[in-house]
């Protein structure tokens, strides 16, 4: 079987609905991701109501989801050494999942407080703390040998040589390396970083409708060279389904309808779906179509995870597609 390594940031999910006039979206754009220091999240967590905590982070999500469908996986972060960071590292392991966990002894837990509005979009507002402090030189090549998927969130962005050396190592291990933009403004502010990595490393490319209209209105590149330099391109269009590009492959594959209560990792649960597609040797359609299904899923409920007493319904609809 084949194996996926996730890294990312570590962090406890804070999820809560709030009104339209709760927040100042015009300096806030809904949908966006806004990076917030320990005092504002303190602030804006005490305001919440009706609160729900789960573990979280955009790799994290993923990889979670792969080993519900009893993928092999590991994931590498960094905790504090605080009950949030506790609460992340049980929450992992109790999902069978190899944690290559580092422990910052300066530095809380991070915290990605979301905010979903009636219209059901979410805007998220992290605290990063130990998971900013993950450094290059903690990437022991030992996290990455026996593993063939290297997936990596575009959040991490912030620390070039962090992505560089963990791409590089992956490479020397022969690892496929996926990449998801993540969030348009990360994107903006990252374009000269992604077009080097997308020259040198990145074989499978996940990004949302956004993300990829902000990179090709601002880097050099055009999607036939993306297409020329990628294994596999997906850009996800939410309701319109997902557009999958590869060579002598350009297919748009309909989503499924779904009862949408919350969007948070809708595209965390669409990436595990893909790759646990690839994993198991299926066409692009198909991975496009079990990605779809597990975004489907994950929308109907609050939070980035799909409740553990939905997998079992997930996976009859899973062998459906396979048959």
């Amino acid at each position: 079987m084949k194996k996926v390594l996730g890294i990312g940031n570590a962090l406890v999910d804070i999820i809560a609905d709030v009104n339209e006039n709760f927040w100042d979206y015009k300096k806030y754009p809904k949908g966006s991701m806004n990076l917030v220091d320990q005092k504002f999240s303190e602030e804006l967590r005490n305001k919440l109501q009706n609160k729900k905590m789960v573990s979280g982070g955009s790799a994290g999500n993923t990889i979670c989801a792969l080993s519900e469908l009893s993928i092999p996986t590991s994931f590498i972060g960094k905790i504090g050494n605080d009950e949030m960071g506790k609460f992340f590292q049980k929450d992992m392991k109790k999902r069978n999942i190899d944690i290559k966990l580092i422990t910052d002894i300066e530095l809380g837990t991070g915290i990605c407080c979301s905010l979903i509005t009636p219209d059901k979009e979410r805007t998220m507002f992290t605290y990063l703390g130990a998971a900013s402090n993950l450094k290059s030189h903690e990437l022991k090549k030992e996290f990455f040998k026996n593993n063939d998927y290297f997936y990596i969130e575009g959040y991490l962005l912030q620390d070039w040589e962090l992505i560089k050396t963990a791409v590089s190592i992956a490479k020397n291990n022969n690892l496929t390396v996926c990449l998801d933009f993540a969030s348009y403004n990360i994107v903006e502010e990252n374009i000269n970083f992604l077009e080097e990595l997308i020259d040198s490393y990145i074989d499978i490319l996940f990004a949302n409708e956004d993300e990829m209209k902000m990179f090709l209105s601002k880097s050099k590149y055009n999607i036939e060279y993306l297409k020329n330099k990628l294994n596999i391109i997906i850009e996800k269009k939410g309701k319109n389904g997902v557009k999958v590009i590869s060579t002598n492959f350009d297919e748009t594959v309909e989503t499924y309808p779904a009862n949408v209560i919350d969007t948070t990792g809708a595209g965390d649960a669409f990436a595990a779906g893909f790759l646990y597609g690839l994993i198991k040797d299926q066409n692009l359609t198909n991975c496009a179509k079990l990605g779809n299904l597990l975004g489907s899923t994950a929308v109907e409920y609050y939070g980035a995870k799909i409740p553990e007493e939905k997998w079992e319904k997930v996976k009859e609809k899973i062998d459906k597609i396979l048959e």
